[in-house]
């Protein structure tokens, strides 16, 4: 019940920061190449429980020979995308199946979310992705949610140069697709962190976690420690972090808290980078603010994760630098 509200704060919270930034035009797109089928069983991983709980039947349905096709656009706003709607249609339906996946196109892919939910009447449909819309459940059933994520998913989609629509039949279920254009150049490539050696962790090999709060500390410690058997040293300051890579030679893999006092986390990465240039240093940093990427990755930082971190999404990210 604690991680359930919880988490339902933080969507709330999320959903309204989200929104303002559509309508005021200050969401910022960060566009890379990057393989949509990874975030999709990321995502699938992340929701086979909360549908096996529902007695729901979660599919993925990705086309064959294209498990590694690239697409260049938003990897986060894409798959803040696909969570509202997979949200939309777990809330919606109260048994069969939901399935998400692709189709490839001339000149675009079409991604979809399709569930055998309650359906959406006709008249209602020109207004389904107005803000605060919500379909009745019925007097039986409260709605969830705050009636916000097929508008930020519209608007999401029509930021990355996309166009969305939604197929339904009362009592059968609905299908929503998105479009996001595919470029010439779009191809078949190998992921992983160009132009950096992966390196083996062994028992006792150090890592440097730079945070002030003792607390989250603590939590990060306690994972890698048991996770990889790693010696992990702390810095509570920016400063502290330069003084310990100097120090200590053999780290081979920082996490950096962004607000720290003194010398800043993006201070800290700048002038450890001019040290070692292949350290892989991960961000850590709370809301994911528009625009906060950008100025990470300026900073030289080669990943970031978001608070509250989960231990699934923080061993993913060590995985796309070290082998663990």
């Amino acid at each position: 019940m604690l991680h359930e509200s919880s988490d339902s704060l933080l969507n709330t919270i999320t959903n309204y920061m989200d929104i303002s930034l559509i309508t005021s035009g200050n969401m910022s797109v960060n566009k890379k190449d990057f393989i949509p089928g990874q975030i999709l069983w990321r995502i699938f991983d992340n929701y086979k429980t909360i549908c096996s709980n529902r007695k729901l039947e979660l599919l993925l349905s990705i086309p064959g020979q294209s498990d590694n096709l690239s697409i260049n656009t938003d990897p986060e706003i894409f798959q803040k995308i696909i969570t509202h709607l997979l949200n939309n249609a777990i809330k919606f339906t109260e048994k069969g199946s939901v399935n998400y996946g692709y189709i490839i196109h001339e000149g675009e892919i079409e991604f979809f979310v399709k569930d055998t939910g309650i359906g959406i009447e006709k008249e209602s449909i020109h207004n389904i992705f107005d803000n605060f819309v919500k379909e009745d459940l019925g007097p039986s059933r409260l709605t969830e949610g705050s009636g916000l994520g097929l508008s930020i998913a519209k608007g999401m989609v029509e930021i990355i140069g996309g166009n969305i629509r939604v197929e339904s039949e009362i009592g059968v279920g609905s299908c929503f697709f998105f479009t996001i254009p595919l470029l010439k150049d779009n191809k078949t490539v190998l992921s992983g962190t160009s132009g950096m050696e992966h390196k083996k962790i062994i028992s006792g090999a150090l890592i440097l976690v730079a945070e002030d709060d003792e607390t989250n500390f603590f939590y990060l410690k306690v994972i890698l420690t048991r996770e990889t058997g790693a010696t992990v040293l702390h810095a509570s300051n920016g400063r502290e972090a330069i003084e310990l890579f100097i120090a200590n030679p053999g780290i081979i893999l920082i996490f950096m808290d962004i607000k720290m006092p003194g010398v800043d986390g993006l201070e800290a990465t700048r002038q450890i980078k001019l040290i070692n240039q292949d350290v892989p240093i991960i961000a850590i940093t709370a809301y994911a603010m528009s625009g906060d990427e950008e100025r990470i990755l300026a900073a030289g930082c080669d990943g970031y994760i978001s608070k509250p971190i989960s231990k699934k999404i923080l061993m993913e990210k060590m995985a796309e630098f070290i082998d663990i």
